[in-house]
């Protein structure tokens, strides 16, 4: 597991790269509701950053399977991060848009306490409905990446089939 996640070099089929990809998503998804079980673990969620480098991975080892260069994973990446980004304010505004004008107030007055616990604030409200359409998005994203790329039952240039 840990050469699938974290070593760009090789290739994977689909099966291996929807396995990673539901792997990826649990971790991400207990990352993101860490805060609920208390508030501290909440920098424990940046460690998160490191999955973006899983992901990477993952979709460059799919892209070798295809006979693609993994720099294709940028298109992607352009991909997930817009569709994550409307997904996140549609969820943003839906679920908590009382703390969303409160936050951007404080923001702009400049009160970093208020600031701060509003975060909080909305940290608890939205780690629910962020788990889920965030998951959402990465098994849609990987789900249409891997549809649209077919194997290549021959050895090429990043390795045996």
């Amino acid at each position: 597991m840990m050469n699938l996640l974290f070593s760009p070099k090789g290739r994977i089929n689909s099966t291996d790269f929807m396995r990673g990809v539901i792997v990826l998503i649990v971790i991400s998804a207990i990352l993101t509701l860490l805060p609920l079980a208390h508030p501290k673990l909440m920098m424990v969620g940046m460690l998160g950053l490191i999955l973006y480098w899983c992901w990477i991975v993952l979709y460059i080892k799919r892209l070798h399977d295809a006979g693609k260069s993994g720099w294709l994973v940028l298109a992607i990446l352009v991909v997930f991060i817009g569709v994550s980004y409307f997904v996140g304010n549609f969820v943003q505004s839906t679920f908590a848009p009382d703390v969303k004008q409160a936050m951007d107030a404080a923001s702009t007055s400049g009160d970093l306490t208020e600031v701060l616990a509003l975060a909080g604030e909305l940290t608890k409200k939205l780690a629910l409905p962020s788990a889920i359409s965030s998951s959402v998005v990465s098994y849609g994203v990987a789900f249409l990446v891997n549809k649209f790329l077919s194997h290549d039952p021959e050895e090429n240039q990043y390795g045996p089939a």
